[in-house]
């Protein structure tokens, strides 16, 4: 059986050369305490996937679906899990089609001091808990990162209010980093068809 130790050392190993391959970055690739995961700040390219004039989803010679790649115009906080799994929920619905996230992931973009998460539609969103999570790592390191509050779903709370926020419990985050979980009764998932709400500093 592997001690922690030994799980740590491998992660340790793991994320190294992830960072080793990081070629891109206005903040270096840096680790939290635990080595549960890699933080940089840099470019994010996003895959769109490209439709016809019938709005079907194009395809190249071999059947796979033809996709551009768009490079984001802010700047965005990445993360990459160290020793990460696909539940076995992910690994089915990735069989199916389906996009799901892997161990490199986008946290926000960096605009005015602010780090914009709702670009990515209901990320944080834990419909267990009826919460938001937020990422300890980066807001305890808010400056270095480059932003003093986080937009969740179109409202915006200052780094100060999120630290008082309590811990989401490592197996509810799937044991990878650290989080704190907003509550807040005015601000649940919303269609994302609907207008983003107005912006509130608390």
């Amino acid at each position: 059986m592997t001690t922690r130790a030994e799980a740590r050392k491998k992660r340790i190993h793991e994320l190294n050369e992830v960072a080793k391959a990081v070629k891109e970055y206005t903040l270096l690739p840096e680790m939290d305490e635990e080595a549960r995961a890699l933080y940089w700040v840099g470019p994010w390219d996003r895959k769109r996937y490209l439709k016809d004039e019938k709005g079907k989803y194009k395809k190249d010679e071999s059947g796979n679906a033809e996709i551009v790649v768009e490079r984001d115009p802010m700047p965005a906080i990445h993360i990459h899990l160290g020793a990460f799994q696909f539940s076995p929920r992910a690994l089915f619905l990735r069989g199916s089609g389906f996009h799901v996230a892997g161990p490199h992931r986008c946290l926000g973009f960096l605009e005015d001091k602010k780090l914009l998460t709702s670009r990515e539609y209901e990320r944080n969103w834990h419909p267990r808990l009826h919460g938001w999570t937020v990422n300890l790592h980066i807001l305890q390191n808010a400056e270095r990162f480059g932003f003093e509050a986080i937009e969740v779903n179109g409202k915006l709370y200052s780094v100060e209010y999120l630290l008082t926020c309590p811990a989401v419990p490592r197996k509810e985050s799937g044991g990878y980093e650290k989080n704190l979980l907003l509550v807040d009764p005015d601000n649940k998932p919303r269609d994302p068809l609907s207008p983003s709400q107005t912006e509130k500093e608390r």
